[in-house]
């Protein structure tokens, strides 16, 4: 049984996590249970959100359109940590500076990683919990949001949350929101 549901691309596997996962848009460590994802190199992982204080709005990817050498569809951790130290890289480092709690392993997440979050947690999923559909107290806006892996030099990857669309947005706008995320693995 698959818990959430799946990036497309993940290969599937069927079996549960070896314990209960927690309702979808349920509070769970530090944040909001969002689902399961499973990487291309076969680790699963159970997708966290943060609150949506952690949200900001007006964060750019980075201030210069550069080729960066990052930019895993799946591992937004991975991206994000080859953006620590650099001043340039606001929306990562807003991700990598966020606590909540005694949790402060949080990241941007990477594009499929954000898409599953959009189909479980998105704000005009039918079926979406209450917390986080349109109007909710944890909803998601409609509007992008980003994701740590790049398009190009001078664009980043933005997952719209109005219709889960993901689309190329220059790194130096300030338009799509930052809600970090974070991950724990499991074996399922």
């Amino acid at each position: 049984m698959i818990i959430g549901i799946v990036a497309q691309g993940a290969s599937l596997q069927s079996g549960p996590p070896p314990s209960p996962a927690p309702p979808m848009g349920s509070a769970y460590e530090g944040g909001f249970y969002a689902g399961a994802i499973q990487y291309p190199s076969g680790q699963w992982y159970r997708l966290i959100v943060a609150p949506v204080g952690g949200q900001v709005t007006g964060k750019v990817w980075r201030l210069a359109a550069r080729s960066d050498v990052f930019g895993s569809a799946f591992d937004g951790a991975a991206n994000t940590a080859a953006m620590a130290g650099n001043a340039e890289f606001q929306a990562g480092n807003h991700c990598l500076d966020y606590v909540a709690g005694v949790y402060s392993d949080w990241y941007l997440p990477a594009e499929e990683e954000l898409t599953v979050i959009y189909n479980n947690l998105g704000p005009n999923i039918v079926g979406a919990p209450a917390l986080f559909a349109s109007g909710g107290a944890q909803a998601y806006q409609a509007a992008t949001a980003w994701t740590s892996n790049q398009t190009n030099d001078r664009s980043a990857k933005a997952i719209d949350f109005s219709n889960g669309v993901p689309t190329g947005t220059l790194k130096t706008s300030g338009g799509p929101y930052t809600r970090p995320v974070r991950r724990l693995a499991f074996t399922p």
